[in-house]
């Protein structure tokens, strides 16, 4: 983003055990005037061998996580989790459902599997597919949760249809997960249409798992092919039927939606064909791995070994291709490694026509598996010291989105000696035309892209510009951009321009507003920002210098952006902390219009990039008053302390933190964890609303009528005796 952008691009779809050694990779060494794009449904990869081990109690849920925005961000690669919807090989465009194409040089696709069903046939709440894996512990508790409602007599019925070596795993293993979730009895039945379960393992090894499957009292039914689910009952070919309060589906491989629509060349079971160098035979530019792929040739099983053992070929591949050069064969391997988790702390082994078993097995198996999730886990060497100034720290650049601001002070000294700016004052949204029954207002934002995805940066922007014009009390019109597009091939610059308006036109839309007009350039780094005009639609002029004593002070988010975006630059922010920092980024504006139009609210501000004391700290000097707020009052966004803890904070935060000679603070406030927060620099931050005490009761009626998150009470406004202290926190 700070530099000439790349001429080629390498674009991932579905990151597998596969596309996620070329992310790793990617880490590293990544080829020259190359973008990485990955392109996924969830912002966490699983690691298949580990699911096992979960569900038995063994290894806690994170330990079979890959998290893809730390591996992204260290990376410096885009991420985007929006839904596919098909593939142009011709054009080499990808389209999605809901933002604009996506063009690629190189096309990587490794989007797994699904179990093998009719899912029109297998309907109903209590039918779990194992795939996608990543959300099947949240559904199987779903279920569980549903059968507790239902008083289902017990005990319930625990059905797995399938077969194979995935099956008697989950068979084996889901039994500890069901009793951590309730203390109900269950009984588990495996329902297959062979003769024999794990066919692929050798006699002895079919041995010890039927002893481990006789020790769990777990029921095998033979040569019994499911057809469909009604109600709580299985249906099977020969008519029978299995009660099934919780029927989770581990059949063989079937290939996905997506697959099946993209015009390639495919197996006769729908699956991707390849030649041997692990690319489509409809084109060299894309390549098929893992389960999504298979190789002209060869009939091997659905495996994730195979999957495996494809990267490092794959990631040769790919900057072969970047330079022109012949591709290399893949040659699979005829034998492999075979671990099973039986559930009870030991495993069953195979190699060729050797079999193990014991704790010692289980204990080998663990070791392999957390080697291989440590590779995938991003260094943190880069993050930043937790004590000292970042301006003299040559490890952090400087942060992006509202942490790019110039500092107050600055600000402020420039206009005071600018004598020609003696009558400009601080406002979110300034009147630039009277009418006899409104005014119109109008206000520009402008700062780094904070993100690597042009079309999520552009959300960002649209969203922020509009928070001065809703703090104002007015109602969008109109928005013009200004943007800084980075040097680099036409082609690649007029897709980037396209997303990031993409992206800025979804947050309009909310106000039936869309970009009129604007300027755009190009420069050194992806800059964007708009300017907005709107109709002021509240009864009176809102301003900071309207507090009055007695009002309470709300705040609508969570604080902390800035915290969490300076982590996100050193890949050290976690995707569950990331993507509920971008939700209350982009939570919706126009229901808070409505609320200050409705309560009348005369003094509202938006917490942007002097922080939420910056901010109030204007209210408080223009109004002359003075006020009192509680630390422990202000809502943090989720991971905010931990990456305090760690010694992340923005590049703006230093200069934030010299109003606290503006402070007053009661007893050991400066010590809690979260005091630096309220000088962090907000991006898309929330509003802080002075409400009159009269109007707290018809505040809650509204937040219920918008079903709006509660806004945070954090103080109230003490007295009109202005001192040069005039916030207390205590």
């Amino acid at each position: 983003m700070n530099s000439r952008s790349k001429s080629k691009r390498v674009v991932l779809l579905g990151i597998g055990h596969t596309n996620a050694h070329i992310l790793r990779r990617w880490t590293m060494a990544p080829p020259a005037d190359t973008e990485l794009v990955c392109i996924t449904d969830h912002a966490m990869a699983t690691y298949s061998g580990m699911l096992p081990a979960v569900l038995a109690g063994l290894s806690p849920e994170s330990d079979m996580q890959i998290d893809l925005v730390r591996l992204s961000a260290a990376a410096s690669a885009m991420l985007i989790t929006e839904t596919v919807s098909d593939i142009n090989p011709e054009t080499r465009r990808i389209k999605f459902a809901s933002r604009p194409d996506l063009s690629y040089d190189l096309l990587s696709i490794g989007i797994g599997s699904v179990p093998t069903f009719d899912s029109k046939k297998f309907d109903g709440d209590q039918v779990i597919p194992t795939k996608p894996m990543q959300s099947l512990l949240e559904r199987i508790s779903t279920r569980v949760r549903a059968i507790h409602q239902e008083q289902t007599s017990q005990p319930y019925q625990v059905v797995i249809v399938g077969g194979g070596v995935a099956t008697i795993e989950l068979s084996l293993c889901l039994p500890a997960y069901l009793r951590s979730l309730s203390d109900l009895e269950f009984e588990v039945t495996i329902v297959t249409s062979g003769d024999q379960v794990a066919s692929e393992l050798n006699r002895r090894a079919s041995v010890k798992i039927l002893a481990a499957l006789n020790r769990a009292n777990i029921k095998v039914r033979y040569q019994s092919r499911a057809v469909r689910v009604e109600g709580q009952h299985l249906h099977l070919l020969d008519g029978r039927t299995v009660r099934g309060d919780l029927i989770v589906v581990a059949t063989h491989a079937a290939p996905g939606p997506l697959l099946k629509q993209i015009h390639l060349d495919k197996d006769d079971r729908g699956f991707l064909l390849t030649d041997t160098y692990l690319r489509s035979t409809s084109s060299q530019q894309i390549f098929a791995v893992g389960d999504s792929g298979s190789i002209h040739g060869h009939q091997l099983p659905k495996a994730g070994v195979y999957a495996v053992r494809q990267g490092p070929i794959l990631w040769k591949n790919i900057n072969r291709s970047l330079m022109g050069l012949s591709p290399i064969a893949y040659r699979p391997q005829s034998n492999f490694l075979k671990l099973i988790n039986v559930g009870d702390s030991s495993a069953v082994g195979q190699y060729r026509q050797l079999s193990f078993s014991g704790k010692w097995v289980m204990g080998w198996k663990k070791r392999i598996d957390d080697r291989f999730l440590s590779m995938y886990s991003p260094k943190t060497s880069q993050q930043m010291a937790s004590t000292g100034d970042p301006h003299d720290d040559p490890l952090i650049d400087q942060c992006r989105g509202c942490g790019c601001k110039l500092d107050s002070e600055s600000l402020r000294l420039a206009l005071t000696n600018n004598s020609d700016s003696g009558s400009m004052q601080y406002r979110d949204a300034v009147p630039i035309a009277e009418f006899q029954e409104h005014s119109l207002l109008a206000s520009t934002d402008f700062f780094t892209a904070p993100f690597a995805d042009p079309f999520v940066s552009g959300q960002v922007a649209a969203n922020h510009s509009l928070s001065d014009l809703i703090a104002g009390g007015a109602k969008p019109l109109n928005a013009l951009s200004n943007i800084v597009i980075p040097d680099g091939p036409k082609h690649l610059q007029q897709e980037q321009l396209t997303q990031l308006t993409a992206g800025a036109n979804r947050e309009l839309s909310a106000f039936d507003v869309k970009i009129d007009g604007g300027h755009t350039i190009v420069g050194p780094r992806l800059e964007l920002g708009f300017t907005v005009i709107g109709k002021r639609v509240t009864d009176t002029q809102i301003g900071k210098d309207q507090l009055d004593v007695g009002d309470q002070l709300y705040l609508t988010k969570p604080i902390g952006s800035g915290i969490l975006m300076a982590a996100h630059m050193r890949a050290a922010l976690p995707a569950a902390a990331y993507q509920s920092m971008l939700d209350s980024m982009l939570s919706p504006l126009p229901p808070w219009l409505q609320v200050i139009k409705s309560l009348h609210l005369k003094a509202v501000t938006d917490i942007t990039g002097f922080g939420l004391c910056g901010h109030l700290l204007e209210m408080l000097f223009a109004s002359q008053c003075t006020a009192t707020i509680d630390l422990e009052r202000i809502p943090l966004m989720p991971g905010v302390i931990d990456q305090l803890k760690a010694g992340f904070q923005s590049t703006l935060a230093p200069d934030n933190q010299k109003n606290l000679q503006h402070l007053t603070t009661v007893g050991q406030v400066e010590h809690n964890p979260a005091f630096p927060a309220i000088f962090d620099p907000q991006t898309c931050g929330g509003l802080l609303l002075s409400v009159p005490p009269k109007e707290i009761e018809n505040l809650t009626k509204l937040i219920d009528q918008y079903s709006l998150p509660i806004p945070a009470w954090i103080g109230q406004v003490d007295s009109d005796e202005i001192t040069s202290k005039p916030l207390t926190l205590k």
